[in-house]
């Protein structure tokens, strides 16, 4: 297939991060109406049912055709497509309430990680290419976080004053359907994080405009920068990849987003111990503690554990309430679910009741949001399918090749990364570019498993470690 493959992956690198802050300009200033804008806002989902179809469609026009080998993974994914068709069914075959621009909208989290996955599979890039698309997510990684440290340099006023005039508050406010926007100057409150009292500090969100989707990314790009500074048998440009390796956790940590920031320092700490920087791992362990022990004699630190420990502050309070409810609310359909569609949190903006959704239990937990509308079998499906995946990575850091071990290693700990936020995260409504790139990853992966089943560490060369 004579496909622009590069342009395609080009065109995602920089659309993604752009969408929100180009969505909020033509609606904030151009007026462009919110139909439109609707219908806009589509652009990446059309693209990639676009690119499926035209890849399913120059498969199986070959001839003679070429009969795929399934792995684990591919198995996997279609039982639980499977399952989707079969609960989609169930819920109007026993009069399903969910409007259907709702059940598309629930439908679409779970078809774009399947599409996705299935264009990797289908379409394999050559390893220059996927080397590519790796330094593209670095790149990216190292510019939001130099723009997040000149926007949060800026003060407040100025900082605000330049959004607002962007048409900050009138996408969000009404568009968005965010409701009533309570942080300082008329912003949203998950753009400033409470010290207590009057004491509020600025979430760097850099171009995405919210901080957790910008902090998300780092899931997916400080493993692979360390992959680049660490992996390569001869590193090229160590001094560059360190520089845009400090651009990423200077911007993650202006962020303020804890759950991704702890999850970043394990994953980080982890693959020091893989590549055996055991003295860099302990290095900064050691210097985590030290910060932390001087911390907590801030009293506004102090304050701030308190409130986490004592569930007091609203995100901490947001994520129990989410669990205890979102899972006591399933006790009746917990075997099948309620339904794809029924406790997604984005279906506020279609102004549906309680008797219609569970939207009084909604969850920001990515497992407890599938076992509410799908049940133990989608659970059990998603869960083995991401197990799936560690051991297909995990096996090809023992390929010959460097670029398949590369691949290997990058996906093994960007899977763990996602799999540990997905427990107090949505990903696939957090962040587009990590649910992107990871499910085309794992396509990758899988289409080069099935070229090379067996991995062996006969004649491979070792890692030339660098000290």
């Amino acid at each position: 297939m004579r496909l622009s493959r590069k342009s395609v992956a080009l065109l995602f690198l920089i659309g993604l991060p752009l969408h929100t802050f180009l969505m909020m300009v033509l609606y904030g200033t151009l007026r462009i109406p919110s139909n439109v804008i609707g219908i806009l806002s589509t652009w990446k989902e059309s693209l990639i049912a676009f690119v499926t179809l035209l890849i399913v469609y120059s498969s199986i026009s070959k001839s003679p055709i070429r009969f795929v080998r399934l792995t684990t993974t591919d198995c996997l994914i279609l039982l639980f497509s499977l399952w989707l068709g079969i609960r989609l069914i169930w819920s109007y075959a026993v009069g399903s309430n969910l409007p259907l621009n709702a059940t598309v909208y629930g439908l679409r989290f779970y078809l774009l990680p399947v599409a996705l996955y299935a264009i990797g599979r289908l379409a394999p890039l050559k390893n220059h290419r996927l080397q590519q698309v790796f330094w593209g997510l670095v790149i990216v990684g190292a510019l939001t976080g130099g723009l997040a440290i000149i926007e949060w340099l800026l003060p407040n006023n100025i900082f605000i004053g330049f959004i607002q005039s962007l048409g900050y508050q009138s996408y969000f406010s009404d568009y968005v359907n965010k409701g009533a926007l309570h942080g300082p100057g008329q912003t949203a409150e998950s753009m400033w994080l409470s010290l207590g009292g009057d004491s509020f500090v600025r979430r760097a969100g850099s171009i995405y405009m919210i901080s957790k989707p910008f902090a998300f990314t780092y899931l997916l790009i400080i493993p692979i920068t360390l992959a680049f500074l660490w992996a390569r048998p001869m590193a090229k440009s160590p001094k560059r990849v360190r520089m845009f390796l400090l651009l990423s956790w200077l911007g993650l940590t202006l962020s303020f987003t804890r759950a991704a920031i702890v999850v970043c320092v394990l994953v980080s700490i982890c693959m020091a111990l893989h590549f055996k920087k055991s003295k860099l791992a302990f290095s900064v362990s050691t210097f985590i503690l030290i910060v932390g022990l001087f911390g907590l004699a801030l009293p506004s630190v102090q304050s701030y554990i308190g409130r986490i420990l004592q569930a007091e502050d609203s995100s901490t309070r947001q994520h129990l309430d989410g669990w205890i409810n979102g899972l006591t609310s399933s006790a009746d359909q917990f075997m099948i679910g309620f339904g794809i569609g029924t406790a997604n949190q984005e279906l506020a903006r279609f102004d549906l009741g309680d008797s219609v959704t569970l939207a009084s239990s909604v969850s920001e937990s990515l497992y407890v949001q599938t076992f509410q509308e799908l049940g133990v079998v989608g659970l059990l499906l998603y869960l083995a399918i991401l197990l799936s995946i560690l051991d297909r990575s995990n096996k090809m850091v023992k390929a010959k090749e460097y670029e398949q071990r590369f691949l290997g290693i990058s996906l093994f700990w960007i899977t763990i990364a996602c799999t540990l936020i997905s427990v107090a995260a949505i990903l696939s409504q957090g962040s587009f570019l990590v649910t992107y790139a990871f499910w085309f990853l794992c396509g990758q992966a899988n289409i080069k498993a099935a070229a090379q089943p067996s991995f062996t560490r006969d004649r491979v060369p070792q890692y030339a470690y660098r000290n």
